[in-house]
């Protein structure tokens, strides 16, 4: 398996935690929006997952928490 489908799996995994978990409760609020304006479920975690690698780059980064 590439390098790159190692991290978009991963990034899915955490997208769906979030959703079950309600935490943060903005990834379950965006991802219910996201379906009401017609996004599949599959775009709509691949909308966030965008978010969610611009927040893991930014922390590797800067090498914040």
């Amino acid at each position: 398996m590439e390098s790159n489908e190692i991290v978009k799996d991963e990034i899915f995994r955490i997208i769906e935690n979030q959703i079950r978990d309600n935490n943060p409760k903005k990834s379950k609020v965006t991802f219910k929006r996201l379906i009401s304006l017609g996004y599949s479920k599959f775009e709509s975690k691949k909308l966030i997952g965008q978010y969610v690698a611009i927040e893991i780059f930014n922390i590797l980064k800067t090498k914040k928490p």
